[in-house]
């Protein structure tokens, strides 16, 4: 059982002395509760709290917090709206750096790099953070193709930690998007040697061999990469679209399946599972499929028009048995 933090009497007259925006007795025992609950991984029930707090009084103290809760439980919406209000009350590096981490999360990518450099304009020492500001602002200036600009920053994080694989996957990528196969190898290479758990660098690697044109260590990659996550879906999809010999059907369908088992039902891994079935001559398991998909998307027509068509072809199939 998590033991409820109690706040004595002196301290509370102490906190009441000494903020410039004093917070009350009962704020301030429900944040350090919050605390507590959110170093036990509870961030549901700190979020609780900190609401009850914040309507009671409006504070950075409680923002802050609330932010950060929201953060671990990727309330992306709900936590930019409350670190916006915090960063009216204070423009500190640590509000703007969350703001900024946030609507990277929203795919904000304009508002996001702006608020990566106001978070450098104002930082005034080293920070850890640093690491992640330079390394994003690097992934947003891949995505807008200037190479140059994110080449300077992922310098910069890598200045700060040379031994981080997820960087090395992330110059990879920059170098593939440049056309320049062999360094990315290299990136990719490097990567997998310092972590060789990395899932995101197996799919790299993979994606280069099939670019040369290795296509039997495209799929080895591929299938580790699969093995270490099976929630990667750039991994699924990549061997959807490069594993298409009919020998490959058993291992799509098994890896399709249990994605669909382990995690939350998506439309398009459905799709390919169906696709998966009936190129394999499983029509049965194909139209089972397609009626788990139109009962989790009842109004979209072409869902039902492939579960009549199915239905068809199995009637067909059971007629010439």
């Amino acid at each position: 059982m998590i033991e409820i933090e109690r706040i004595d009497r002196v301290e509370k007259v102490q906190i009441a002395k000494t903020e410039k925006n004093p917070l009350s007795a009962q704020v301030y025992t429900l944040i350090k509760n919050s605390q507590v609950l959110k170093s036990h991984k509870e961030f549901h029930l700190a979020c609780n709290l900190l609401r009850q707090a914040s309507s009671m009084q409006t504070h950075p103290m409680i923002l802050k917090e609330l932010t950060q809760n929201l953060v671990q439980l990727e309330k992306w919406n709900e936590a930019v709206r409350v670190c916006q209000q915090w960063n009216q009350i204070e423009t500190t590096f640590e509000a703007v750096y969350f703001r900024a981490q946030i609507e990277y999360q929203l795919n904000q990518d304009d508002k996001s790099l702006q608020s990566y450099f106001e978070a450098l304009s104002i930082v005034d020492d080293a920070k850890p953070e640093l690491f992640d500001v330079f390394k994003n602002m690097g992934n947003l200036f891949v995505r807008k193709a200037d190479f140059e600009s994110a080449e300077e920053f992922y310098n910069k994080a890598y200045a700060i930690n040379a031994s981080s694989d997820t960087l090395l996957v992330n110059y990879g990528i920059l170098e593939m998007q440049r056309g320049d196969l062999n360094k990315a190898k290299d990136r990719f290479r490097s990567a997998v040697q310092i972590n060789s758990r990395n899932d995101k660098a197996w799919v790299g690697l993979s994606m280069v061999h099939f670019d040369f044109g290795d296509e039997e260590l495209g799929i080895a990659n591929l299938k580790k990469a699969i093995d270490l996550e099976l929630g990667n879906k750039t991994a699924l999809q990549l061997a959807v679209q490069k594993m298409t010999q009919k020998s490959h059907c058993e291992y799509l369908i098994e890896v399709l399946s249990q994605y669909l088992c382990d995690f939350d039902f998506d439309d398009s891994i459905s799709c390919q599972l169906i696709q998966k079935f009936y190129e394999s001559g499983q029509i049965d398991l194909a139209y089972l499929e397609s009626q788990r998909l139109i009962l989790w998307n009842p109004e979209k027509d072409d869902f039902f028009k492939l579960n009549q068509h199915l239905e068809v072809q199995l009637h067909q199939k059971s007629l010439s048995a």
